[in-house]
């Protein structure tokens, strides 16, 4: 039915909220409506649907990705079945073998100019080898005077250091290592110019250090090494520089080794023990037995590679002189070493370099001006050859292989007879050498002295056939057959004895390679032939020389003429020419007259 007006207006004042509660109530058809829930923020979980998709993509596409933008990880290629052997099937890949580097390029380096020789020489060099730590330390945290003793003596602190290890030693006499290391420090002390006026009672004091070390602890090798050390320079204090001989050495030095086999410094000090009195062999044993144990210090191979110099074993000192040298370019007793092995073997712009090094720092050392003389005049540097060779005869005034070369010099600038007497003073000198019977006999044969120059020839060959090495005793002997050819060329009466001598370098295994030619060419003049070498020859074979000498009617018809004197020079003259007299022109012909420098080491 329709509402009353009454009711209407009832309805008008019921309030909003009575209004929906009644609303709610019992529905005019009679039937029930369920409660309606509260609503949900369906907005902001599409969002976050949206969101946790977008990660998940983008996850996807960046793992699919960035393996493909970084570095591709190895991975083991499939197994394939291996190819049956075709024709066409390429060759299998030969194994690569190493290529080394050539020995002469490891040690190939600028010489230092004079003037920058005050400059250490390891700032001239890319590297260094790591220093050596002290030997004989033992951790002591305890006593923080051990370590500042440690440093003082590194610094050269050495007084310092006494005092150091004496703190040491109040707190604890039984360390035998503090005992050793405060006699380094007075050893040093004493060794240095400050304690040359009382050194040899500082070198006492030491010794009763190393003393006190033994004693605590007699498989300490340090303590051995250093004592020796002291008794040796005390020795030097009562024998003189030069008074030692092979019975003073140390019996420590072994000791030491028998505790140490390996013991680097042991090893040393004996090596230089021999260098300083002359043992070579004992040298190379040492030095030897240092490589054996596995040791490879350049000191070793520089040490070593002296000793195969005086030996006369040039190739393998030079190998020797590489090794120690190209391994430490700081070293400057290797630069010597290895110039002198250059020199030997005749490579002489090879020694040039290395030779001028060693002088710009020791000036001093006359064999160092000897043999860089020597290299200078072989490679035609006159002038720089005879100031070379004048300083060292100002140094030490009796050194023969100065004069040996000062000889061959004078011969070079046709002062004959000034020649002759530095060779003479050679020989009265030093010892007598195949090179130096080849200059004697060179000299007398340009004076005009043939008789005198074939004795000379004839005793180089006797001592050029004692040389062991077919490359160092035959390449004296074709060089002497050279000079008792020429010699005997000068005369008709001796004209076969020439070919002969000419005919016998052929037959040689490992002669000159120049006094080779040289034979073929004289022999092609004298017989208009080659003749092939005899195959029954042997290397051994040596002609008797002196029988075969000229006789002396040949040797009076053979006498100089005026014409061939020559006046000394101070300024150099070149030599006349082969055609206007035979022995000069034989001098032009060979400008590095004979060199083999198997002159002894002196000092």
């Amino acid at each position: 039915r329709a509402p009353n007006q009454a009711e209407l207006a009832a309805a008008a004042k019921v309030p909003r909220r009575r209004i929906a509660a009644i609303a709610t109530g019992a529905s005019v058809g009679g039937g029930a409506r369920l409660p309606r829930l509260p609503g949900l923020p369906w907005r902001i979980m599409a969002y976050a649907l949206g969101a946790v998709v977008v990660l998940f993509a983008v996850g996807f596409i960046a793992r699919a990705v960035l393996p493909l933008l970084g570095p591709r990880a190895l991975s083991q290629a499939p197994t394939l079945a291996p190819p049956s052997p075709v024709v066409t099937s390429t060759p299998e890949t030969p194994t690569a073998t190493p290529t080394t580097i050539p020995a002469t390029l490891r040690v190939k380096r600028t010489a230092i100019p004079t003037e920058l020789a005050q400059t250490p020489l390891a700032f001239f060099v890319a590297q260094t080898p790591t220093p050596t730590s002290i030997v004989g330390v033992t951790p002591h945290p305890a006593f923080e005077a051990y370590r500042s003793g440690l440093r003082a003596l590194e610094r050269g602190n050495f007084q310092d250091a006494v005092g150091f290890f004496n703190q040491v030693l109040d707190l604890d006499d039984s360390l035998p290592d503090a005992h050793f290391f405060k006699g380094e420090a007075q050893r040093f002390f004493a060794m240095s110019d400050e304690g040359e006026q009382n050194r040899g009672a500082l070198l006492g004091t030491a010794i009763s250090a190393y003393d006190r070390a033994v004693l605590l602890d007699a498989e300490y090798a340090p303590a051995f090494l250093g004592r020796g050390h002291a008794l040796l320079a005390r020795a030097v204090i009562r024998e003189g520089p030069d008074g030692l001989d092979g019975q003073d050495l140390p019996a420590d030095f072994e000791k030491a080794l028998q505790i140490d086999p390996t013991y680097r410094q042991a090893y040393v000090a004996q090596g230089e023990f021999y260098r300083r009195v002359g043992l070579w062999k004992s040298l190379e044993d040492t030095m030897q037995a240092a490589l054996d144990v596995g040791l490879r210090d350049p000191v070793i191979y520089i040490l070593l590679g002296e000793a195969q110099l005086n030996r006369r074993e040039h190739e393998a000192a030079l190998e020797s002189a590489i090794e120690g040298s190209g391994a430490d370019p700081a070293d400057l007793y290797g630069y010597f070493v290895l110039g002198r092995a250059f020199v030997r073997l005749e490579l002489y712009e090879q020694a040039l370099q290395p030779l001028l090094t060693y002088i710009a720092y020791q000036g001093g050392d006359h064999r160092g001006w000897s043999d860089l003389g020597r290299t200078q005049l072989e490679l035609n540097d006159l002038p720089g050859a005879a100031f070379s060779l004048n300083q060292a005869l100002t140094i030490n005034e009796r050194y023969s292989p100065a004069f040996l070369g000062r000889g061959w010099l004078k011969l070079r600038l046709g002062d004959y007879r000034s020649g002759l007497n530095d060779f003479n003073k050679a020989r009265q000198f030093g010892q007598e050498t195949i090179e130096l019977f080849l200059g004697l006999g060179q000299a007398y044969y340009l004076l005009g002295d043939l008789q005198e120059g074939l004795n000379q020839a004839n005793t180089a060959i006797l001592h050029a056939s004692e040389a062991e090495a077919c490359k160092t005793g035959e390449r004296d002997t074709s060089r002497a057959y050279a000079l008792r050819a020429n010699i005997s060329e000068a005369s008709d009466e001796l004209t076969d004895y020439a070919i002969q001598n000419w005919e016998w370098i052929l037959d040689l295994e490992c002669p000159d390679p120049l006094i080779r030619l040289r034979a073929q060419e004289h022999l092609l003049i004298l017989t208009g032939d080659i003749p092939a070498p005899s195959p029954t020859a042997s290397r051994t074979s040596t002609p008797d020389g002196p029988t075969l000498t000229p006789t002396t009617t040949a040797t009076a018809t053979l006498s100089p003429t005026p014409a061939q004197t020559f006046t000394p020079s101070p300024t150099p003259t070149p030599a006349p020419t082969a055609t206007t007299d035979s022995r000069a022109g034989f001098a032009q012909i060979y400008p590095r007259s004979f060199p083999n420098p198997h002159h002894p080491s002196v000092g």
